[in-house]
């Protein structure tokens, strides 16, 4: 999922399965290209109106999800390390025994 990973790569806020919590935070590489690609998914319908936030190397961006699928592309850069974090508005609790807080389902993260 992260191209051009680092050692010391930072991440917080994503758990292994893809979900995000309310704020979470990583490093990329944009890529030949410099256009990071972000898609994320919201299944529950209650929450498809959700919008959020997502910083990129300090500048912050407004996006509202709408519908269960949001594609975010950014561009930046090429070949440039950067600093991402989403913070979403709000979360909510997983279904039976999981405890975990979730916002929204990063389906894709992708750099050309």
């Amino acid at each position: 999922m992260f191209y051009g990973q680092p050692d010391n790569l930072n991440i917080t806020g994503i758990y292994s399965d893809g979900w995000l919590a309310k704020e979470s935070a990583f490093q990329i590489r944009s890529g030949e290209d410099g256009l990071p690609h972000v898609e994320l998914y919201q299944p529950k319908e209650e929450y498809q109106t959700m919008s959020g936030v997502i910083t990129v190397n300090g500048d912050a961006q407004e996006f509202a999800l709408i519908g269960e699928t949001t594609v975010l592309d950014i561009p930046v850069e090429p070949d440039a390390l950067l600093d991402v974090s989403i913070v979403m508005e709000r979360d909510f609790p997983a279904d039976g025994d999981d405890i975990r807080q979730l916002s929204v389902f990063l389906s894709d993260l992708s750099c050309s």
